[in-house]
Protein backbone atom coordinates (compact mmCIF):
# COMPACT_ATOMS: atom_id res chain seq x y z
CA UNK A 1 0.00 0.00 0.00
CA UNK A 2 1.58 3.27 -1.17
CA UNK A 3 -0.42 5.81 0.84
CA UNK A 4 0.65 6.14 4.46
CA UNK A 5 -1.48 9.10 5.60
CA UNK A 6 -3.37 7.58 8.51
CA UNK A 7 -6.80 8.82 9.58
CA UNK A 8 -6.83 10.05 13.21
CA UNK A 9 -8.65 7.49 15.37
CA UNK A 10 -9.23 7.37 19.12
CA UNK A 11 -9.45 4.68 21.78
CA UNK A 12 -12.67 6.04 23.28
CA UNK A 13 -15.62 8.39 22.85
CA UNK A 14 -14.53 9.85 26.20
CA UNK A 15 -11.61 11.85 27.53
CA UNK A 16 -10.07 10.27 30.65
CA UNK A 17 -9.43 12.90 33.33
CA UNK A 18 -8.52 12.76 37.00
CA UNK A 19 -12.21 13.45 37.70
CA UNK A 20 -13.53 10.67 35.49
CA UNK A 21 -14.65 10.28 31.91
CA UNK A 22 -15.84 13.30 29.93
CA UNK A 23 -17.86 12.73 26.72
CA UNK A 24 -16.12 13.95 23.59
CA UNK A 25 -18.98 15.19 21.42
CA UNK A 26 -16.56 15.78 18.55
CA UNK A 27 -16.08 12.00 18.16
CA UNK A 28 -18.32 9.31 16.68
CA UNK A 29 -18.18 5.56 16.09
CA UNK A 30 -17.69 4.51 12.48
CA UNK A 31 -18.50 0.87 11.73
CA UNK A 32 -17.26 -0.72 8.52
CA UNK A 33 -18.92 -4.13 7.98
CA UNK A 34 -16.49 -6.74 6.68
CA UNK A 35 -18.77 -7.38 3.69
CA UNK A 36 -18.37 -3.70 2.69
CA UNK A 37 -14.58 -3.76 2.46
CA UNK A 38 -13.38 -4.42 -1.10
CA UNK A 39 -10.32 -6.51 -1.83
CA UNK A 40 -8.21 -3.36 -2.34
CA UNK A 41 -9.37 -1.97 1.03
CA UNK A 42 -11.93 0.45 -0.41
CA UNK A 43 -15.01 1.01 1.73
CA UNK A 44 -18.40 0.67 0.04
CA UNK A 45 -20.71 1.39 2.99
CA UNK A 46 -20.57 2.36 6.68
CA UNK A 47 -22.71 3.15 9.72
CA UNK A 48 -21.85 5.88 12.20
CA UNK A 49 -23.07 7.70 15.30
CA UNK A 50 -22.42 8.24 19.01
CA UNK A 51 -24.87 5.61 20.27
CA UNK A 52 -24.41 3.17 17.41
CA UNK A 53 -24.95 -0.52 18.15
CA UNK A 54 -23.10 -2.79 15.75
CA UNK A 55 -25.24 -5.21 13.77
CA UNK A 56 -23.01 -7.94 12.41
CA UNK A 57 -19.27 -8.31 12.13
CA UNK A 58 -17.03 -5.46 11.10
CA UNK A 59 -14.42 -2.97 12.19
CA UNK A 60 -15.24 -0.12 14.56
CA UNK A 61 -13.21 3.08 14.48
CA UNK A 62 -13.70 6.15 16.67
CA UNK A 63 -13.12 9.22 14.52
CA UNK A 64 -13.81 12.96 14.42
CA UNK A 65 -17.31 14.09 13.39
CA UNK A 66 -17.39 14.73 9.66
CA UNK A 67 -14.94 11.94 8.82
CA UNK A 68 -17.54 9.18 8.27
CA UNK A 69 -19.25 11.18 5.52
CA UNK A 70 -15.99 10.96 3.57
CA UNK A 71 -15.61 7.17 3.85
CA UNK A 72 -15.24 6.88 0.06
CA UNK A 73 -11.89 8.74 0.39
CA UNK A 74 -10.48 6.09 2.73
CA UNK A 75 -9.12 2.56 2.65
CA UNK A 76 -8.94 -0.06 5.38
CA UNK A 77 -5.28 -1.09 5.76
CA UNK A 78 -5.00 -4.60 7.18
CA UNK A 79 -1.28 -5.02 6.53
CA UNK A 80 -0.36 -4.59 10.21
CA UNK A 81 -1.43 -6.25 13.42
CA UNK A 82 -4.25 -3.73 13.95
CA UNK A 83 -6.42 -2.56 11.02
CA UNK A 84 -6.31 1.19 10.40
CA UNK A 85 -7.93 3.77 8.17
CA UNK A 86 -5.76 5.53 5.60
CA UNK A 87 -6.54 8.27 3.10
CA UNK A 88 -6.53 7.20 -0.56
CA UNK A 89 -3.79 8.64 -2.76
CA UNK A 90 -4.79 12.05 -4.10
CA UNK A 91 -7.60 12.52 -1.55
CA UNK A 92 -7.84 14.92 1.40
CA UNK A 93 -10.22 14.64 4.35
CA UNK A 94 -12.07 17.85 5.09
CA UNK A 95 -13.96 16.59 8.17
CA UNK A 96 -10.93 15.54 10.21
CA UNK A 97 -9.85 17.91 12.98
CA UNK A 98 -6.40 19.39 12.63
CA UNK A 99 -4.04 18.91 15.60
CA UNK A 100 -4.69 22.56 16.53
CA UNK A 101 -8.49 22.08 16.42
CA UNK A 102 -8.19 18.90 18.49
CA UNK A 103 -6.10 20.80 21.04
CA UNK A 104 -8.81 23.48 21.25
CA UNK A 105 -11.52 20.85 21.83
CA UNK A 106 -9.45 19.25 24.61
CA UNK A 107 -8.77 22.64 26.24
CA UNK A 108 -12.49 23.49 26.10
CA UNK A 109 -13.24 20.18 27.82
CA UNK A 110 -10.67 20.90 30.53
CA UNK A 111 -12.24 24.34 31.07
CA UNK A 112 -15.68 22.74 31.47
CA UNK A 113 -14.29 20.31 34.03
CA UNK A 114 -12.61 23.12 35.97
CA UNK A 115 -15.78 25.25 35.95
CA UNK A 116 -17.91 22.31 37.11
CA UNK A 117 -15.48 21.54 39.93
CA UNK A 118 -15.39 25.21 40.96
CA UNK A 119 -19.20 25.39 40.99
CA UNK A 120 -19.50 21.90 42.52
CA UNK A 121 -21.66 20.72 39.60
CA UNK A 122 -21.92 17.68 37.35
CA UNK A 123 -20.85 18.03 33.73
CA UNK A 124 -23.45 17.14 31.12
CA UNK A 125 -22.97 16.88 27.38
CA UNK A 126 -25.89 19.18 26.59
CA UNK A 127 -24.52 21.98 28.80
CA UNK A 128 -21.06 21.69 27.29
CA UNK A 129 -22.04 23.71 24.22
CA UNK A 130 -19.93 21.37 22.09
CA UNK A 131 -22.87 19.52 20.55
CA UNK A 132 -23.45 20.64 16.99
Amino acid sequence: MINVEEVQTYDSLYLQTADGLVPQTSRVKMVVPFKHIAEDGSITSISFGQMLVEDGQGLTFIVDKGVPEEYYKMLVDTSGLVPKLVVKDGETLVGQLTPEEQNIVELEQQLLIAKAKYNNEQITVRESGLLE
